[in-house]
């Protein structure tokens, strides 16, 4: 009876005690975050993007080189070629060295999140050097996924471009629907491939073909409660948004404050000194959260996989719903 029993509230409190018992890997989540491991809300996001006519940004995928590159490149011109050259050097040395960060930590959460779980002690620098020893099969386990997740994006724009540039007929519209549908559940399988093939990289030291073979299977075999786990990570990840949002405009309150002590004092001077301490703290907040729930996400599908690879059979939410009906 025990490989019946509940798994979900079981890993999320332990992925939960992991993060906040740790807060040094904190630093590892907020890199990882650059990688990112929510392939549905990915696509989502850049269909919005393209709903809302920001077609620079969903065109491109989310990542370091997009946003420290690309306004390295358009944001210098009033600084001579020499400048411009300059800035794209040093745009492209902190992208580099930004992946290989970003990679690394990822991996060294995976497998510091497996050394937690088994309630035994390890140095955060083995976990580190786990990260860089697998660095290459990661990278290429996540450059698949952007591509793959890019790809879909552009299908789903095929029909959606018609929609908005020539109106939605009928058949048009039901066509995007079906695309769309069928493009989240690609993006579901392909995130779960992705994060199952990193575990069997740096868990297994299985070499990449293999890991993407047996992630393969592990998917297959418990395609419904990896389903399940990812929705629950969406309504969480909708709760962080929430939160990260109402967390920033918080941070805003020094500046109405030093904004009414500059119009009582008449020292205009205190206005851009409140905006950019509510700035700073704003942004700080929000990398905080990111780097908690980044260290999060990837600890609880850690622990998932443990479980996974541990039991012979592991019972769906929906499945025991109607094993509670039958009865």
């Amino acid at each position: 009876m025990k490989n019946s029993s509940p798994l979900y509230l079981k890993v999320l409190k332990q992925g939960w005690k992991f993060t906040w018992h740790h807060p040094l890997v904190w630093l590892f989540g907020f890199f990882a975050v650059f990688v990112g491991h929510t392939g549905v809300l990915e696509v989502v996001g850049k269909v919005v993007d393209a709903v809302s006519n920001n077609a620079l940004s969903a065109a491109m995928p989310g990542s370091p080189v997009t946003s420290i590159i690309i306004p390295t490149i358009f944001g210098s011109q009033l600084m001579g070629l020499a400048g411009e050259g300059l800035l794209l050097i040093i745009g492209i040395a902190i992208t580099i060295l930004v992946i290989i960060a970003a990679v690394a930590s990822t991996g060294a959460l995976i497998h510091a999140a497996k050394h937690h779980s088994s309630k035994s002690t390890e140095k955060l620098q083995k976990s580190w050097h786990h990260g860089i020893h697998n660095f290459w099969p990661l990278f290429w386990v996540n450059v698949g996924k952007k591509i793959l997740l890019m790809c879909l994006l552009w299908i789903i724009a095929l029909p959606l471009t018609q929609i908005l540039t020539k109106g939605g007929t009928l058949l048009m519209t039901t066509l995007f629907i079906v695309v769309f549908v069928l493009g989240l559940l690609a993006a579901v399988v392909i995130s779960f491939l992705a994060n199952y093939a990193s575990m069997y990289v740096v868990l297994e030291e299985e070499h990449l073909g293999r890991a993407l073979y047996d992630a393969w299977k592990l998917f297959i075999y418990n395609w419904l409660v990896s389903i399940e786990m990812a929705l629950i990570f969406v309504v969480i990840q909708f709760v962080v948004v929430i939160l990260s949002l109402i967390g920033f405009a918080l941070f805003y309150i020094p500046f109405f404050l030093f904004y009414v002590a500059a119009m009582v004092l008449g020292a205009s001077i205190l206005i851009p000194i409140g905006g950019m301490i509510s700035l700073i703290g704003g942004i700080l907040f929000v990398f905080w959260i990111g780097s908690v729930y980044s260290t999060f996400t990837i600890s609880s599908w850690t622990i998932l996989y443990l479980h996974l690879k541990s039991r012979t059979k592991v019972k769906s939410f929906v499945h025991r719903v109607f094993s509670v009906f039958k009865k």
